[in-house]
Formats: C-alpha cells, structure tokens, sequence
C-alpha cells in the first residue's frame, strides 16, 4: 500500500489530532492530496531545519518525563517530595537513576537546560499532560517552533516532507538499546530498500546512502536484573551513562545524532548540540524507522501495516530479563501480558 493509502485510511485520525495544533492554520490550500494538514507543517518545519541549521536539536518529551519535569517545575522547587509513582517510572521506565532526591533533582535542572536548547520539538501528543508541557515550553523553550508527533516520524508524512531524506551521504549514529538488530537491517542497500518498499520513495526515510552507526545503550539494574543489557561496570547513575554516551557519539565522528534512550535522550540531545553534534531525538520510534517491531505497535492501526518479511523483532540478547516492567514489554517480543496502550 502506497503512502497515500496509509495516510488516506488515516484522514479522520489526523484530521483529529490537527485540531490540537491550529496555529499554523490549515494547509489545504498550500498542500494537496491527504497531508494537507498541520502534520505537513510540522514535517515542513523539521526538513528545513534538518536541512539548513548546524548544529540543530530536534526532540520530543515523553510522557514519564512531561510529568516529572513538570512536578519539578511547579511543585519540587517549592519543596514539594518526589511522588513514588514519579519516581518509580523515572527510575523503571525511563531509565533515570539512582531516585534520592539529589539525583532526581539534578536531572529535572539538566533537562530544563536541554529544552533551552532546542529549535523545535514534537509536543502535546500526550493529552493529559499538554497543558502542563505547553505551560513549561513557553518558560523553558519559547523560541522553539512545535509540531504534531507525527511529523517527527517520516512515514507518516509524503516523501518531501520527511527530514530523513536529509541524511543522505552523511554519518549518523543511532543512539538505541538495539544496537545489533539496527546492524543487520542496514547491512544491505537491498534490506533497508524492503523495509519500506509498502511506502513511496523508501530511501526517503531510510537512506542506502547513510552511513549508520549504532551506539548501544543500557539499562539499570533493576530492569536488567544482571543480563548483559545492563550498564558496564562502573556506571553507577544517570549522569555517567550520559556522559558514556555522548563520548560514544564523539568517538564515532558523526555530525548528527537521532536518539531513543528513555529519560536520557534529551539530556545526551542538549549535551551534543552544546559540542556542535545536530541531534533528532525520536524516542521510542527510532526502531520504527529501522523496521524493528515491537508490542506498543502489534496492533497499531498504521504502523502494523507496513510491517512485512524485512521488519524484524529485536534481538533477544537486547532484551533486559525485566524487560516486562516497561509498559508490558512494549518495545520487545517477549514478557509482558499485554501491549502498551499509551497512544502514538
């Protein structure tokens, strides 16, 4: 099925969720066909980015990370306690170590500094939490442009307004707990071609001309429960596993990075930027991009569509022994009782 089809089937949805970004007003009279919405605008504003500023930031917030950072915002810094809940799905499901409050306070402070940094972000997806994050962007992030979630991710839009296409002939590491799985679907100019060859210009969104470097990240003890998915010896809390990764980065030579990693993200995002590394922090969809299945989209009624014989699960030496305390396994095939429901 061709872009115009998925996007088609998709009109109700996407004409629903432009109806939370009506700044930009509606495209239909300066795009045609099924993308005629602020997701093309969206799209439209990551491509020229992507496209003519060095270094660039692009991010999005996640759901675990709107409401700490949004606590933080509003109720910590008055001397409010870190909630267990909060601190629980830092800690579990995004990665954020160790809990006292000094930790958690210092990574609160850093993340605020990276969304200082950014040119733009995906925000609002997440609607319990819109309010409160467009609250927080207008303090911390007023010059950075916003977008629908969707426009962050290239096979929702139309071949030209997908910032991937920029990536051709450039290296770009890719910051992913999937290291090895990235690995073999880029082997080949063949593979990556099939992955998305249900969707026009399929080099668009993943390029046979990039030179793609994984760098591998890792997850707290609690969640590795002692596998090798579990961060070196030595990296005791958030911070080192920040600065192990941006290092990695450095080491690999390439000019732009786009990031998974949990509550990390953000953080390796606005310390890259700060060195002159352009960053596209994607979260959990980077290994979307790169045909990789998981359970969040086994019944999504878009992205399971184009999984076909090249899109693979992740490796099972790249699945922590926890990994069921994520949202029920949902970036994995294996734990868990039941797929994650949160919307994407």
């Amino acid at each position: 099925m061709g872009a115009y089809g998925i996007l088609g089937a998709r009109s109700k949805d996407i004409s629903v969720l432009s109806t939370m970004y009506s700044a930009e007003g509606d495209l239909s009279k300066s795009y045609g066909g099924p993308d005629s919405t602020d997701i093309a605008v969206g799209a439209d504003r990551i491509t020229r980015t992507v496209r003519s500023v060095t270094p660039f930031f692009i991010g999005r917030n996640g759901s675990t990370e709107q409401e700490a950072v949004s606590f933080w915002f509003t109720r910590r810094r008055l001397g409010a306690p870190w909630p267990y809940r909060i601190k629980t799905n830092l800690h579990i499901g995004a990665g954020v170590w160790p809990t006292t409050d000094e930790s958690l306070d210092k990574w609160a402070m850093e993340y605020m500094d990276a969304l200082g940094r950014l040119d733009g972000l995906a925000a609002g997806w997440y609607r319990p939490f819109a309010e409160s994050e467009s609250a927080l962007l207008d303090y911390a992030a007023p010059t950075a442009f916003r977008t629908p979630l969707r426009s962050l991710e290239p096979y929702y839009c139309v071949p030209n307004h997908r910032w991937t296409r920029h990536l051709s002939g450039k290296r770009v590491a890719v910051v992913s707990s999937f290291p090895e799985t990235i690995r073999s679907q880029v082997e080949s100019a063949e593979r990556m071609h099939s992955i998305w060859n249900c969707l026009q210009e399929p080099s668009s969104i993943l390029s046979l001309t990039a030179t793609w470097i994984p760098i591998r990240t890792y997850f707290p003890p609690e969640v590795a429960l002692g596998d090798s998915t579990q961060w070196p010896d030595g990296i005791r809390n958030w911070d080192e596993a920040v600065s192990y990764t941006v290092e990695a980065v450095k080491a690999s030579g390439a000019p732009i990075a786009i990031i998974g990693c949990g509550g990390l993200g953000m953080i390796i995002g606005g310390r890259l930027k700060a060195l002159g590394i352009s960053v596209v922090v994607m979260g959990g969809a980077i290994q979307v991009l790169f045909g990789i299945k998981g359970r969040r989209w086994e019944k999504h009624d878009v992205i399971s569509k184009f999984w076909g014989p090249a899109w693979v699960w992740p490796r099972e030496s790249e699945t922590p022994k926890g990994s069921f305390q994520i949202e029920g396994a949902c970036y994995w095939k294996l734990g868990g009782s039941a797929p994650s429901t949160t919307p994407r």
